[in-house]
């Protein structure tokens, strides 16, 4: 860390010497004034977090570190491992998904995020698998990155302009999917999946580019499309948890000391908690909000049920074959471990109506049990 004398940067600042110099870097952050970029923007939830991240970082270090959170504007989605490798910011939210080719191995939670449906128990299992993952954290690494716990999403729905009444009207619709699962899930039962960053779902589905969003039900609000979308179809079929919810720059880590890594661990992992409580709020609040604006919530129909069934059975039969194409080595053993896991979270998480607690989960069962001293390494 340096400890040139503290400088700010101005979101016109920043804005301006992306313009002028597309991803070069901007001057290094000064002192103990950290750039972050949730991205996602002002009404998602990963905003909270950041701000939480920012308050804990403020409150555990007596006030040497704090920050400002670029919730939109700075860096999108698709930029951000470009602006963390060139130091453009300094912690921000890195889509797993977005960049297939870069995390290989890193990418097996994700392509089995159809698994689990509950956002605590598969943030969990992410987050332990990949920490404790030798060969994910080295792409981290190598993207100059430092892996500090994954966020999930709350079980995706089925989200449309028209209702759906079976599985018939789902034929040839253009659905917005984030990832190669949900991807696979869409081609599968008919439909054609339309990958796209979300903060760009609201213009797609206003042009007509999409006719559906997979996704939690708490996009209605993140992303106001509650005057676009008209039904929400509950089929509670797994999370997104191929996010690292809040990726540190790693020359900041090499700076840091001991004392000082576990306070940023410890703003991290309250930042993951922050995220998970106001993604379940949101969801509460979309439905409540959604309701009252005309949006009709109904369950599958019984002949989607039976498809989403035949197709988690098929995927995952196919998925050592799968991940061993992409690269991923020991496919096999690592998708039981992920499944060992994914277990152990379920029992971990199971009745817990207070996900703060999860905070106190996350630290007992990961970072408490790792040396923070030579962490990536």
């Amino acid at each position: 860390m340096t400890t040139k004398t503290k400088t700010k940067t101005t979101l016109g600042q920043a804005a301006l010497a992306l313009t002028l110099a597309g991803l070069t870097a901007l001057p290094a952050t000064a002192g103990t004034e950290l750039r972050l970029a949730s991205a996602f923007g002002p009404n998602h939830p990963s905003a909270a977090g950041y701000d939480k991240l920012i308050s804990e970082l403020e409150r555990l270090s007596d006030g040497r570190y704090t920050g400002q959170n670029f919730a939109s504007g700075l860096v999108a989605p698709n930029e951000m491992l470009s602006a963390l490798e060139t130091g453009i910011v300094d912690v921000g939210s890195v889509l797993m998904a977005y960049y297939p080719a870069e995390f290989v191995e890193s990418s097996l939670p994700g392509e089995m995020g159809l698994l689990n449906t509950s956002l605590m128990s598969s943030s969990g299992a992410t987050t332990e698998y990949i920490a404790t993952c030798p060969e994910c954290l080295a792409e981290f690494t190598a993207l100059n990155e430092v892996f500090t716990g994954a966020s999930t999403t709350s079980a995706y729905q089925i989200l449309t302009k028209a209702p759906i009444t079976s599985l018939a009207d789902l034929k040839g619709m253009p659905l917005r999917t984030g990832s190669a699962a949900y991807s696979r899930w869409a081609q599968a039962i008919g439909a054609t999946a339309v990958q796209m960053p979300a903060p760009e779902v609201f213009e797609a589905l206003n042009q007509g580019v999409v006719e559906g969003h997979i996704n939690s039900a708490g996009d209605l609000k993140a992303y106001q499309l509650f005057d676009i979308i008209h039904q929400v179809t509950n089929i509670n079929f797994g999370t997104f948890n191929g996010c690292s919810g809040a990726s540190l720059r790693k020359e900041i880590w090499d700076g840091l000391s001991l004392d000082d890594r576990k306070i940023f661990m410890a703003a991290f992992n309250a930042a993951e908690t922050q995220i998970l409580v106001t993604y379940q709020a949101s969801v509460d609040q979309s439905i409540e909000e959604g309701k009252a604006k005309g949006i009709a919530f109904v369950d599958a129909p019984d002949d989607i049920k039976a498809a989403n069934a035949a197709f988690l059975q098929k995927d995952l039969s196919e998925m050592e074959e799968r991940l061993t194409k992409k690269g991923i080595k020991n496919a096999g053993e690592k998708i039981a471990r992920f499944e060992a896991l994914t277990k152990k979270w379920e029992k971990l998480t199971d009745g817990i109506t207070d996900i703060s607690e999860y905070d106190r989960l996350v630290n007992q069962e990961v970072w408490s049990k790792i040396d923070l001293a030579s962490y990536p390494n």
